[in-house]
């Protein structure tokens, strides 16, 4: 499994997760699933390689999204 299988993984969960330094911080709104969770653990460097190179998403696309995301939960 790749470390964008694990995000896939925890983004079908319901999750999000930041780079916080050298720890992840992962939050939903729901308990994510233990086995997405070890996962997460056992591939942490690649995950936070492949974050850390993200670029941010500019503030508007942002807030488009998770405001579809909010008016798709509320459906």
């Amino acid at each position: 499994m790749s470390a964008a299988a694990v995000l896939a993984d925890l983004k079908h969960a319901g999750a999000t997760v930041t780079v916080e330094g050298d720890n992840l911080r992962v939050t939903a709104p729901v308990a994510v699933p233990a086995e997405v969770l070890d996962r997460l653990r056992a591939h942490k460097t690649e995950v936070v390689a492949l974050l850390s190179r993200r670029k941010p998403e500019p503030a508007a696309d942002a807030m488009s999204r998770e405001w579809a995301e909010g008016f798709a939960r509320l459906q």
